[in-house]
């Protein structure tokens, strides 16, 4: 009788060992995981210019994201997993863009009406991946996707920078 308590005892403290290891290694997950969720909160910040128009900063105090995951695929080097939320202003500008053909508006207007646009836009969210590698230094180093940049500027950066590049194109083509 008194050996198997002795066992029982025995393996309650292993069991006890085991968990308490298996909660530090999760600690020491979830701070290198802070870590990095802080260091891409940081950067997209830095991103954000002091002075900018009205539109765009209507459009930062709408937008946000949240890191969900994260998964190391390689040493040092992470995936982020994260849902940005901001307005879809797509329509709205592209609307705008075929009343305005062939006018004139100036820059005070343009921002007052992108202004709106955002401000009557719905909210949607989805998920994109962000990319982040520490150095031999320990710095982070963060790399947004297209799609996190697209989500984040309203859904409208892609549309705009593949109409940027089709004027540019038409531009080079007509000389």
């Amino acid at each position: 009788m008194k050996k198997s308590k002795i066992i029982l005892i025995v393996l309650l403290v292993i069991a006890l060992i085991i968990s308490g290891i298996s909660i530090c290694l999760k600690v020491v997950k979830d701070k290198k995981e802070q870590e990095i969720f802080d260091a891409i909160a940081l950067e997209w910040e830095k991103s954000i210019p002091g002075e900018q128009p009205i539109f765009l900063t209507e459009l930062d105090s709408l937008s946000n994201f949240e890191c969900l995951s994260m998964v190391e695929e390689a040493k040092d080097y992470f995936v982020v997993q994260v849902c940005a939320t901001s307005p879809d202003i797509l329509n709205g500008v592209n609307e705008y863009q075929e009343r305005v053909e062939g006018g004139n508006p100036t820059v005070a207007e343009m921002n007052e009406v992108l202004a709106d646009i955002i401000k009557s836009s719905e909210l949607r969210s989805s998920q994109h991946e962000i990319y982040v590698v520490r150095d031999n230094n320990g710095e982070y180093h963060v790399t947004f996707s297209e799609s996190f940049i697209d989500a984040m500027f309203g859904y409208a950066y892609l549309d705009a920078i593949e109409t940027l590049n089709s004027e540019w194109q038409t531009l080079i083509e007509g000389e």
